[in-house]
């Protein structure tokens, strides 16, 4: 059985160069464990937030330890424990791996629970691992709103999240508007959903349901085209507290929100990518190995839905 990943993560905090790789050992398997070869990971914001020195896990970082990063997951299970699995050697499998606590997808070997994986196909594209974490928070913050009648305004569409959000918004039969500061981008035109420019949303006056994936003074200057009645549901984590304040004194349901492993979450993602319900656009597949300029090409707005690292 294989004993060894090669592992990439952060010693320091900071920009992409602090990336860096490490040999290690991997543990024993529990019952219910498995080893998967990565075969594909993405690179999601918290990610780059937690390389930067943001956030829950990065608080937890002692100094001068590594850091390993990466939470998706497409694989091939090469080794199972004795007992308490269903999963079997050569099976392809996804998952969101280690949420939140224990990152380590940017890997070439990793061990998982098998309860935070879904075995697939095993000709799936490498964009699959794109579906986990994005997917899985698109579909958990739609499952926040309570009706789907009135419009749905998209913040930040063409990001990982939002543009699958798009897409399983349609399919629950909603009037999707995406806000944007690229609004005639090509792949808000391919996913066929109205687009309108932030611009254009501050002079609105609407009573409506809006996923904020931007978060910060952009989020907060949308509150104001809210009627009271709205309802707000607000992804990123290290403003949501301050969006939410504002949003309810004026009257409008807000709440937080933070992803979660459910496997029939993820089935139901993966069915419908099977179908052809939804689509993963890729902005860009990258090796392993420059796992750091993934994280630069991201900085740098460059991408549009998922960025896919080959490992």
């Amino acid at each position: 059985m294989i004993n060894e990943s090669t592992t990439y993560g952060v010693y320091e905090f900071g920009d992409s160069s602090q990336l860096c790789p490490l040999t290690r050992t991997l543990p024993a398997l529990n019952n219910g464990q498995v080893v998967v070869r990565v075969l594909s990971t993405s690179v999601n914001p918290i990610e780059l937030k937690t390389r930067q020195g943001l956030g829950y896990v990065a608080a937890q970082k002692e100094a001068g330890t590594f850091l390993p990063l990466g939470y998706d997951l497409f694989g091939e299970v090469v080794g199972v424990s004795d007992s308490g699995t269903q999963l079997q050697v050569g099976q392809h499998v996804i998952g969101m791996v280690g949420f939140a606590n224990n990152p380590g997808t940017y890997s070439d070997y990793v061990v998982a629970n098998e309860t935070e994986l879904l075995a697939v196909s095993a000709q799936e594209n490498l964009a699959i691992s794109g579906l986990c974490l994005a997917g899985l928070t698109a579909k958990q913050a739609l499952d926040k709103f309570s009706q789907y009648e009135r419009p749905l305004y998209v913040l930040a569409p063409t990001g990982g999240v939002g543009h699958l959000a798009i897409q399983l918004a349609q399919l629950q039969g909603r009037n999707v508007i995406a806000v944007s500061t690229r609004p005639e981008h090509p792949l808000l035109a391919q996913l066929n959903v109205t687009a309108i420019s932030y611009d254009e949303f501050y002079q609105c006056d609407v009573e409506c349901d809006l996923l904020d994936l931007i978060g910060g003074e952009i989020a907060l200057q949308c509150l104001n085209a809210l009627r009271s009645g709205s309802q707000l549901v607000t992804v990123p984590s290290v403003t949501k507290a301050l969006i939410c304040e504002q949003a309810t004194i004026k009257g409008i349901t807000a709440q937080g929100m933070l992803v979660a492993p459910d496997l029939d979450d993820l089935k139901h993602l993966y069915q419908a990518y099977q179908a052809g319900k939804i689509n993963i656009n890729v902005s860009h597949y990258f090796d392993l190995a420059d796992i750091a300029l993934a994280h630069a090409y991201m900085e740098n707005a460059q991408h549009v839905g998922k960025v896919i690292i080959k490992a």
